[in-house]
């Protein structure tokens, strides 16, 4: 019940335990191909998607990588852990970024965005996380898609909590790059970076002074040999991890199965059944429903508890991992994931049982069965 990487199911495991295949030939492509078409669907996109072997990272830098250059200026929020990483990013490529204060616990004001973008001038990118899951927060990424239109700038969006698990309309909102991995509402182990790029990216690599420094991560080698190798080895240069892939295509035919709105009305149900257990137990929710997010929940360490003894408690004795805040909410927070397979009454029921029994061994006051029952009313409902 970690905020990453997720549970797997059964079937999934299965299918990446079959023979290993080829990562070229017509098998794959035709494989390869449909893939990517399920991941357009997913991301609610026309525009290219990449499958990158390594971590979300990998895809965050590609995305800096590829368009920034020495000098330029991107507008990086810091609502969170994640949201420093692009800085770091942007700042190893030698870009300026131009922090926007958030204070931790809340979202990224588009109203803020918008005054520093008058105030800023020359912004070439924007950088959002969409669902920060160092803090819980979901942030506006519609409203802030909207901003980076109006005035002609990158929109680049980790989107790794979120995809699969919370509405994201790639093309609808603006997004140039909407960024994402495996591991988390994709039910899939960690592995494979996504990312979908957009024509005005294109246009921005296109058109650069000097040519991209890199060769892995550079979008334009990586189409380049996409476009050269379509009939045989269609994701570009790399050896793609052919068990993992065929994990998350099976996860993607689930998930179109199971119906894009339907899966979103599914973690909403969850999150919303989640904090109301969380209250029903006496526990201090860490942010505040408008802005929480639907694939984890954060709430504040109980008084006269430490975290190190929720934490141990939990996994020993009920087998059930959850996790601590990090950062700079390290110590402070207990976050509880419920995204894909997770997102469900026979996972978050037994966890908050778990979390009740813990609690009540570490002598905090909670009657037992009040967050489990405040759950289950919602959860069926």
């Amino acid at each position: 019940m970690i905020p990453g990487p997720s549970e797997v199911a059964e079937e999934t495991l299965r299918e990446i335990g079959k023979p290993v295949i080829a990562h070229y030939g017509p098998e794959w492509v035709k494989i390869y191909n449909e893939t990517i078409e399920l991941l357009k669907k997913i991301f609610q996109t026309t525009n290219d998607i990449f499958v990158i072997p390594g971590s979300s990272s990998s895809a965050m830098e590609a995305s800096i990588e590829s368009t920034i250059e020495p000098g330029d200026k991107v507008l990086v929020e810091l609502s969170g852990n994640f949201g420093l990483r692009f800085k770091e990013i942007v700042e190893m490529h030698q870009g300026k970024a131009v922090p926007l204060e958030v204070e931790v616990g809340n979202a990224v004001d588009p109203d803020k965005v918008r005054k520093m973008l008058k105030k800023e001038t020359g912004i070439k990118a924007m950088t959002l996380v969409s669902n920060e899951t160092s803090t819980g927060v979901a942030n506006p990424v519609k409203e802030l898609g909207e901003i980076a239109q109006e005035y002609g700038i990158l929109y680049v969006v980790d989107a790794v909590s979120a995809l699969g698990g919370i509405d994201l309309r790639t093309d609808d909102w603006n997004i140039d790059f909407c960024i994402t991995g495996t591991q988390k509402c994709l039910e899939t182990p960690p592995g494979l970076a996504l990312t979908s790029v957009s024509s005005k990216a294109w246009k921005v690599m296109e058109s650069r002074r000097d040519p991209i420094r890199g060769w892995y991560l550079n979008l334009l080698n990586l189409r380049r040999y996409c476009n050269l190798w379509a009939d045989w080895h269609p994701q570009g240069p790399e050896t793609m991890p052919t068990p993992t892939f065929m994990g998350l295509r099976l996860v993607l035919k689930k998930i179109m199965n199971e119906g894009l709105q339907q899966r979103f009305d599914r973690h909403k149900k969850s999150a919303k059944a989640v904090r109301a257990a969380m209250r029903a137990m006496g526990l201090e929710l860490f942010v505040r429903d408008e802005i929480a997010s639907n694939t984890l929940t954060s709430v504040k360490v109980p008084l006269g508890v430490k975290l190190g003894d929720i934490i141990t408690t939990m996994d020993n004795e009920y087998n059930t991992m959850i996790a601590g805040g990090v950062g700079p909410t390290q110590g402070k927070i207990i976050r509880i994931g419920h995204m894909g397979v997770t997102a469900s009454p026979n996972y978050i029921l037994p966890a908050l049982s778990a979390l009740e029994k813990t609690l009540v061994k570490l002598n905090y006051p909670v009657t037992l069965g009040s967050g489990v029952n405040t759950a289950k009313t919602i959860l069926e409902s």
